[in-house]
């Protein structure tokens, strides 16, 4: 750290020079030059007057390698190659000179006095190059068999250090469209996905799965666009598809214990959001046994969450230093709504919303120089990628993916997105 202008100047009426100074606390000797006069200038005291005749200090570098050299001057006085190589001390019969530049231009002082300021610059390379010596190598032979097996070391508190498993399962849009002269339900939310995760939620061990929203696309209650025929009483089987695959992730998981967490998304608010332009009457209507309990039409009590033992968050699900969130940001680009999570933040965040898969970290350093990493992360959707759900097209850039995410006393540790491409995912050395 460079010290105050008095010492600096304390210092050098010492007998420090400024080069010293620059040298002593890692600077240039501009900077401390700058601040010794301004200090003397504030404090009034003498500042010599440099006469307009004065001769400018030469500057020579000088720069040798093994067989190579460069040797500069920025002078008034320097002005030509032989002066440049007679002041710099070259050795002509050990060095010749391969190139050399000279320029000249004007500089006008404080005074308005005009000079020239010359520039001299030289290559060299050595007469007799230094002969390079490689030392003599040879192979290193061992007998594996007399090698000692090295041991893992474990540490003593492992015992202690259980793990904490997160299944994210990110924009289902439970949904249909309907054939207008067949009936038949053509779905969004794409089954053979969500299979995959059950498999794997009823194969390992898992302690939460978390929706992180837009379960419902609630396709039919959309302000956004035209309502087509093909949304028309798609909402009830919708209910229905949703519910039967929220249960199962909790019946089939292998951990009977496991915790469902539902996050509420954009599209799973347009229910309630219709209800209160054109409804309002029924809105936060509870059943007469229960007025105190959840409103008749809610998402949470269409799709049964509170009698299945799901949690239901409005925005986010916080677990340790990381936040659940759908998030409302979409920006183009991949990677660059991950990014964007990552500002202004010292928690790691696992969104949604955008439909594909995303993973940025970055390391911070606080003012006391410690080190702390974050990342950002969405798994992808698990709806269908192909331009059925309203609002998207055959090219856009969506993809299908699941978020496992592991953590060690609140820690997150571990955070993987399976990429499921074809209907088909590999995880824990076992294809789904």
């Amino acid at each position: 750290m460079i010290p105050s202008a008095k010492k600096l100047y304390e210092l050098n009426q010492s007998g420090v020079s400024e080069q010293e100074l620059a040298d002593r606390y890692s600077t240039t000797r501009n900077i401390v030059h700058g601040k010794i006069y301004r200090y003397k200038k504030r404090m009034h005291l003498d500042i010599p007057e440099k006469d307009d005749d004065d001769e400018s200090v030469d500057v020579i570098n000088k720069t040798f390698e093994e067989d190579f050299g460069e040797v500069y001057s920025k002078s008034r006085t320097i002005r030509t190659l032989e002066k440049l190589i007679e002041e710099a001390e070259v050795d002509l019969e050990e060095w010749e000179i391969t190139k050399h530049v000279i320029n000249k231009w004007d500089v006008t002082n404080k005074f308005g006095t005009t000079f020239e300021n010359w520039q001299v610059k030289a290559w060299l390379a050595r007469k007799n190059p230094i002969e390079i010596v490689m030392p003599l190598l040879s192979p290193v032979v061992i007998d594996v068999s007399d090698l000692r097996a090295r041991r893992a070391i474990k540490s003593d508190d492992r015992s202690n250090r259980s793990i904490t498993r997160f299944m994210v399962l990110n924009d289902p849009h439970f949904g249909f469209d309907r054939n207008v002269k067949t009936g038949e339900l053509i779905p969004y939310h794409n089954e053979k996905i969500l299979q995959i995760a059950l498999d794997i939620v009823s194969e390992h061990h898992f302690d939460y799965v978390l929706w992180g929203g837009d379960i419902l696309d609630a396709n039919e209650w959309s302000s956004h666009w035209i309502k087509r025929p093909e949304f028309v009483q798609t909402t009830q089987p919708a209910l229905i598809e949703a519910s039967k695959w929220i249960a199962s992730f909790i019946s089939e998981s292998v951990n009977k214990d496991i915790k469902s967490i539902a996050l509420m998304g954009n599209h799973d608010d347009r229910i309630e959001k219709y209800i209160i332009d054109n409804l309002p009457n029924v809105y936060m209507l509870s059943p007469g046994d229960d007025p105190d309990g959840e409103s008749l039409l809610s998402i949470s009590n269409l799709l049964g969450l509170k009698r299945m033992g799901v949690e239901k968050y409005a925005t986010e699900y916080i677990h340790g230093s990381t936040r659940f969130i759908h998030g409302d940001i979409a920006r183009k680009g991949s990677g660059n709504t991950a990014r964007i999570h990552t500002e202004d933040t010292l928690m790691n965040t696992v969104f949604a919303h955008v439909h594909r898969r995303e993973l940025v970290t970055k390391t911070i350093i606080g003012s006391g120089g410690e080190r702390k990493e974050i990342f950002s992360m969405c798994p992808g959707c698990t709806c269908y990628t192909d331009g059925r759900v309203p609002g998207s097209s055959e090219r856009s850039n969506w993809q299908n993916g699941i978020g496992i995410l592991e953590f060690v006393n609140d820690k997150c540790l571990s955070h993987q997105i399976i990429k499921i491409d074809d209907d088909t995912c590999v995880y824990n050395n076992v294809v789904y």
